[in-house]
């Protein structure tokens, strides 16, 4: 809360760290690149960041961060319709 009302990006950085989700599969280079990202994406809307948006910008060209194809830790596989329906018959039936 802290870091979104001062406006303070190193704190910003470092609540999302303190994530547990994020600081287990994230190193402190990705979170920090995650960060800067998403106050420049998100800037229009995080006007108390607005000074640490050239800077990030700035971070973002030179970064040497490599990013990873995720399709998310919990991901099912998707089921047609058909599948859905089939499942659905399935369970309904007597045992």
């Amino acid at each position: 809360v802290h870091a979104a009302i001062s406006g303070d990006i190193d704190l910003l950085k470092l609540a999302v760290l303190h994530d547990p989700l994020v600081g287990a599969v994230s190193t402190p280079e990705e979170v920090w690149q995650m960060v800067d990202e998403m106050v420049v994406a998100q800037a229009r809307w995080l006007p108390q960041y607005a000074d640490a948006v050239p800077a990030a910008k700035e971070r973002l060209s030179k970064s040497r961060v490599k990013t990873r194809e995720w399709a998310g830790a919990a991901r099912r596989d998707v089921r047609s319709i058909e599948e859905l329906r089939a499942e659905k018959t399935a369970l309904k039936q007597p045992v």
